[in-house]
């Protein structure tokens, strides 16, 4: 967040870090690299190289801009303050889009893990999505210090369940599962399976966006971007390793809860309930993250005057509360709109749409970090330059492989912040 006490350390951001790129994928992507079979895991390590390569070039552009962050704010730096309101705009916009889905999913995790006990009507639904928005809108309002601790406390109940999880089932591991045939070559299968799991690094670079709140922003972020990383990597491959070493292709390729059919192998049946607290628990710490990353950015814009003034306003907490408050409204009001869809169909069409978006917004940072090596700005090293090429390539990879509709429809963000601009008469120059 935006504020005057730099009150957090390495773990906190690592925490973040994690817990923006750990969200209601890890339940979801096992399915859907069911069909890869083996080359669906080797697929994570090259869609962490491409997310690694990329906390490079983020990471050099917080060294060169310590006391600000976010990727708005890296590409004001190079191209100008319009450059930065249409990409802090698209970058704020997409971070209450993709949460709504969180919102649900940890919804109906509380449903399944309540039933029948309890049973959700549209009331207590809407009630309890109200409640919950509200109690983390609350947590992060409070200051920095206070959503540290949050940070913390959700990163470890993130991640110990999906490390225990792997740990419990290798006992049952078959390497026959693993080496089961497929039906497309290597090259295609890599292709269609690279692209599902990059999905699961999106939002790496968000660590930067708290950078007025960090103690040491120049030391801190570029370590806990690159641990945090790795250590996402590592639970991605650990969790889809073990569920396709224990779960048949068959029966994975039916069932969304793949963790469940995990357990159910591993222990028997009715343990599903552990699997839906893990999942809530999941939701509701990457949602905490989400939140605090987008008030700091509409924060750290109206600082910057690329947003207006007011929604930079500090209060006793030294909190950006009007940016919480308008994140936390925003979100809430895309998950009303979208309450009649189906979840999963909720799912699949915020996937495309904030893989182009990404992409885009990664594009124009990495092209942002060359104009800064070019006029000086930026230290130029070998080690660097190489993850400049392979972060491009990588993109336009990821670019040229989505569907074009989903590509011209992601244009209207901006566009739509334009409008805003220019109604409004915000002072973007």
């Amino acid at each position: 967040m935006l504020s005057t006490s730099r009150s957090l350390g390495l773990f906190s951001v690592i925490a973040m870090v994690v817990s923006l790129q750990l969200g209601f994928g890890m339940f979801l992507l096992p399915s859907l690299l069911a069909p890869y079979g083996f080359l669906g895991i080797s697929s994570w390590l090259i869609s962490g190289v491409g997310a690694m390569v990329l906390c490079h070039v983020f990471s050099a552009l917080s060294q060169a801009h310590p006391m600000v962050g976010g990727p708005h704010m890296y590409i004001g730096a190079a191209f100008g303050k319009r450059w930065a309101f249409y990409v802090g705009w698209t970058y704020w916009v997409l971070g209450w889009l993709a949460s709504a889905p969180l919102v649900m999913m940890a919804l109906h995790s509380l449903e399944n893990l309540l039933h029948p006990w309890v049973v959700f009507g549209l009331i207590s639904r809407i009630g309890f999505q109200m409640i919950l928005l509200w109690a983390l809108m609350m947590l992060n309002i409070r200051g920095s210090q206070l959503s540290g601790l949050g940070e913390r406390l959700f990163g470890v109940l993130k991640i110990l369940p999906l490390i225990i999880l792997p740990l419990i089932s290798i006992p049952f591991w078959s390497t026959d599962l693993l080496t089961a045939p497929i039906t497309d070559t290597p090259l295609v299968a890599v292709n269609g399976a690279s692209l599902l799991t990059f999905w699961g690094f999106v939002g790496l670079e968000a660590g930067t966006t708290i950078a007025d709140s960090v103690k040491d922003p120049k030391k801190i972020i570029p370590k806990a971007l690159f641990w945090g990383t790795v250590l996402v990597l590592a639970v991605y491959i650990m969790n889809t390793t073990s569920i396709l070493a224990v779960v048949p292709r068959d029966v994975l390729m039916k069932t969304p809860n793949s963790y469940g059919a995990l357990l159910d192998r591993c222990c028997g049946s009715g343990w599903g309930k552990l699997i839906d607290l893990t999942m809530f628990i999941v939701c509701i710490g990457s949602l905490n993250s989400w939140i605090l990353a987008g008030g700091s950015v509409i924060a750290s814009g109206a600082k910057n005057h690329i947003f207006p003034s007011f929604f930079g306003q500090m209060n006793r907490y030294n909190s950006p509360a009007i940016g919480i408050k308008l994140t936390t409204l925003c979100l809430l009001s895309c998950v009303m709109v979208m309450h009649n869809q189906t979840l999963y169909n909720k799912i699949e069409r915020i996937i495309s749409l904030s893989t182009a978006l990404y992409m885009a917004i990664y594009l124009l940072s990495v092209a942002a970090l060359v104009h800064l090596i070019r006029t000086n700005r930026v230290p130029n090293t070998l080690l660097l330059m190489g993850s400049i090429g392979l972060s491009g390539l990588f993109c336009l990879w990821i670019v040229t492989s989505l569907d074009w509709t989903c590509l011209v429809f992601s244009l209207c963000i901006p566009l739509i912040g334009y409008g805003f601009a220019r109604f409004f008469r915000w002072p973007v120059r």
